[in-house]
């Protein structure tokens, strides 16, 4: 019987999407972020934050919160951010690039 030797390690995961429904877009990112870490194991990160800030990478964020789930200390919703999302992605991301974003307390129960 031929047979090969068991796989070493992880084994490499594609980064592109399996289907059409998938995220485009992050997990590249990530993967790059994986790759460029793996080639220098001592470098800072220093040049993330604007994959943070980026409106397409928030508007992927957004869709893939629950639906369904309690809303925040705010007392807003999944549905009503999403009534005017565009226009509340694109001041997020403005305040997070300005550094006047500011995260609400989390309210402990």
């Amino acid at each position: 019987m031929e047979g090969r030797p068991p796989v070493k390690g992880n084994v490499r995961q594609c980064p592109m999407p399996w289907t059409q429904s998938q995220v485009h877009g992050m997990p590249a990112v990530l993967e790059r972020i994986r790759q460029a870490v793996k080639r220098k194991r001592k470098a800072r990160l220093t040049a993330l934050f604007h994959h943070i800030a980026n409106v397409a990478h928030l508007r992927a964020a957004y869709l893939a919160l629950q639906h369904e789930a309690a809303p925040g200390v705010d007392g807003i919703t999944w549905q009503q951010y999403g009534q005017n999302l565009a226009a509340n992605l694109q001041d997020l991301s403005g305040r997070l690039a300005r550094g006047a974003y500011r995260a609400t307390p989390v309210r402990r129960a």
